[in-house]
């Protein structure tokens, strides 16, 4: 499964405010697809470091706790993200 491709589309709606989706594409159809809703937004301005942060860089996702071992839906989102 190395041709894939990862989508994200950000939204804001009435009935669903400040949602993410996040999926893997290949070959024309979706494989899986997470929708994220976003409880306690940051600015970059919000925080304590002024830094700024490069075009080129890389996200970086961390899953950290059990859910994330244990829960059949957290890892296929973990699976989703870091291709395991």
């Amino acid at each position: 499964m190395q041709d894939c491709s990862l989508f994200v589309v950000g939204s804001h709606q009435k009935k669903r405010p400040h949602n993410y989706v996040m999926g893997r594409v290949f070959n024309g159809s979706v494989l899986d697809m997470f929708e994220f809703g976003v409880l306690d937004y940051k600015s970059m301005d919000d925080l304590k470091a002024k830094t700024t942060i490069p075009c080129d860089m890389k996200p970086l996702l961390i899953f950290q706790g059990e859910p994330f071992e244990m829960n059949e839906a957290h890892k296929r989102m973990k699976n989703l993200f870091i291709g395991k």
